[in-house]
C-alpha cells in the first residue's frame, strides 16, 4: 500500500543521511514484475543518470509452492558496472 511504501521511504531517508532519496509512485501497469513495494537504485555518473539496481516483492514463491501466504523480496545490483566506473572504463 502507499502508506506502507511511504513509511519505508521515511525510514530509509532517516537512516541514510547524505544520500539523495526520492519517493515516486509508479502505476502498476508500468511495472508488473514487482508487486507492492519496489525500489530502484539510480546514480548520476558524469551527468548521466544510470540505473544500477532494483528490487521488490515478487510472487514466485507463492506460485512455486502453491501457497498464497508465501512472500518473497528480491533485489539485484550491477556490480560489474560499478567496478567499470571505479576503474574509469566507462
Amino acid at each position: 500500500s502507499t502508506s506502507t511504501s511511504k513509511a519505508l521511504y521515511d525510514h530509509v531517508v532517516k537512516n541514510l543521511d547524505g544520500v539523495n532519496i526520492t519517493f515516486a509512485e509508479v502505476p502498476v501497469d508500468e511495472h508488473r514484475y514487482y508487486q507492492h513495494t519496489r525500489f530502484s537504485i539510480d546514480l548520476d555518473y558524469k551527468g548521466i543518470e544510470m540505473n544500477i539496481g532494483d528490487g521488490g516483492f515478487v510472487d514466485w514463491g507463492s506460485k512455486l509452492t502453491s501457497n498464497s501466504k508465501e512472500r518473497m523480496f528480491t533485489s539485484g545490483i550491477g556490480l560489474e558496472l560499478l567496478i567499470k566506473m571505479q576503474q574509469g572504463l566507462i
